[in-house]
């Protein structure tokens, strides 16, 4: 296992899952982003919530994680690359990215990495976007000082995950 390109030492849960796509209002127009959706468990809870396949683009670094996730998805938009290019998969894109669901291990990546998959999620992001990341870290409520400017509006614990889990939600802050 390369602990730098995959944060978990197993599957994301059912329950991990629901809890990430628990602020996303569906209703909204708008793309949602996956990033690192690994075997595709939070696409499954995304889609089972109603989310239009249409509006659900995501973005897998593993080629073999990709090509199964379009196979087993093959009406979504799935892209091979890295988080560090958000604003060249999404450039031609003319609805706005609501929210972006993460599961990128932030925390293994060094804080170079951080900074630039953060300034490519502040550019794609819309003003009143929503970026949804989870962390297994307990010791502290913070995550690299680089993900300013966003501004965390809620958590959720999730027990029932190998390891626990917390599921954090930010909301973008307006730079004047």
């Amino acid at each position: 296992m390369q602990p730098s390109k995959i944060g978990a030492i197993a599957p994301s849960s059912k329950q991990l899952a629901r809890k990430m796509v628990l602020p996303i209002d569906i209703n909204r127009a708008g793309l949602i982003a996956e990033l690192g959706p690994g075997t595709g468990v939070v696409t499954k809870a995304l889609l089972e919530k109603g989310a239009p396949e249409k509006n659900i683009i995501i973005i897998e670094h593993s080629k073999k994680l990709a090509r199964h996730l379009k196979i087993k998805y093959p009406n979504l938009n799935v892209i091979e690359g890295d988080a560090l290019h958000l604003t060249k998969y999404f450039s031609k894109t003319d609805q706005p990215i609501r929210y972006i669901v993460s599961s990128l291990p932030l925390r293994n990546l060094s804080e170079k990495a951080v900074a630039r998959i953060n300034k490519q999620m502040l550019d794609v992001l819309s003003d009143d976007g929503l970026l949804i990341q989870y962390t297994y870290s307990w010791w502290s409520n913070q995550y690299p000082p680089i993900l300013a400017p966003f501004e965390k509006i809620q958590s959720y614990y999730v027990w029932w995950n190998l390891p626990p889990a917390r599921v954090d939600v930010f909301k973008k802050i307006k730079v004047q």
